[in-house]
């Protein structure tokens, strides 16, 4: 026979192999999320420059950023 304390050791056991298991689970997930969004992100900013690309021959403004990068100035 078993006793009552044997067995609620045996219940915490697994319960905290289960939660491990879940928590292994959930941390694998987010890893897959996080590198479908980079994936993602890097296809957007690609089209984003693609869309956004200066034809040749058009004039672009160049952009001088100070030391201390508090003010910008734009010379065409």
């Amino acid at each position: 026979m078993v006793s009552g304390k044997c067995v609620s050791s045996l219940i915490l056991e697994a319960f905290i192999t289960k939660a491990s298991e879940v928590e292994a689970e959930f941390h694998r997930r987010i890893s897959e999320v996080r590198e479908e969004f980079r994936g993602r992100i890097s296809d957007l900013q690609a089209e984003f420059c693609q869309v956004n690309s200066v034809p040749e021959g058009v004039a672009v403004p160049e952009v001088f950023v100070s030391s201390n990068e508090t003010q910008v100035q734009v010379e065409w």
